[in-house]
């Protein structure tokens, strides 16, 4: 394997990544499998971001650290596994969903301001759409930008205050010709 960085104590600062920003446009992040190796994988993704480096995550399984598992299982079982590695924000919904009650009001309320705390950090519409759209998927639920009867749901911005999403139910009903004429318009 070519350019590994191991910061020590699992401290990455934002100095690390614009000095990685110079060799690559990819990170690829790779800390111990407990709590804290998992934390620091989210910590570090505001200094990845601001860099402006991509950043997926490949998780050890429990209960190794990256050294342990290349020890047990060899370099090529760890250079798939860094092969593998998913997109951050798939890899944070997976990791929010296990930490929190999906099937509660207040555990999807936490999932839903985790992401969208973390995916407005990108300064990417596309990338929030996305991720909008994958998180709301979880719950069936379909994400209408332009249904005025759909119910609002409000996600803080660092930057641009509160965006609204606006949320509905997905039904095995066909949709009315009214809202078949609305999709039409271009909503």
């Amino acid at each position: 394997m070519q350019n590994i960085v191991a910061p020590q104590g699992t401290a990455f600062t934002e100095q690390h990544a614009r000095i990685i920003k110079r060799y690559v446009d990819e990170v690829v992040l790779c800390f111990d499998s407990d709590e804290a190796g998992q934390n620091a994988a989210v910590r570090s993704l505001d200094h990845l971001l601001a860099s402006g480096l991509a950043v997926r995550v490949a998780v050890v399984p429990a209960p190794h650290d990256p050294d342990s598992f290349i020890k047990a299982n060899g370099g090529e079982a760890f250079r798939q596994l860094v092969e593998n590695a998913e997109g951050f924000f798939d890899y944070y919904l997976n990791r929010l969903c296990k930490l929190d009650d999906a099937n509660s009001d207040k555990g999807r309320n936490t999932i839903l301001q985790g992401m969208a705390e973390a995916v407005h950090k990108t300064g990417n519409n596309v990338l929030v759409d996305k991720y909008a759209q994958k998180t709301a998927l979880r719950w069936a639920f379909r994400l209408k930008p332009c249904a005025p009867n759909s119910q609002k749901f409000g996600v803080r911005s660092p930057e641009s205050g509160v965006r609204k999403m606006k949320i509905q139910r997905q039904s095995s009903r066909k949709p009315k010709r009214r809202a078949q004429a609305r999709r039409n318009s271009g909503c």
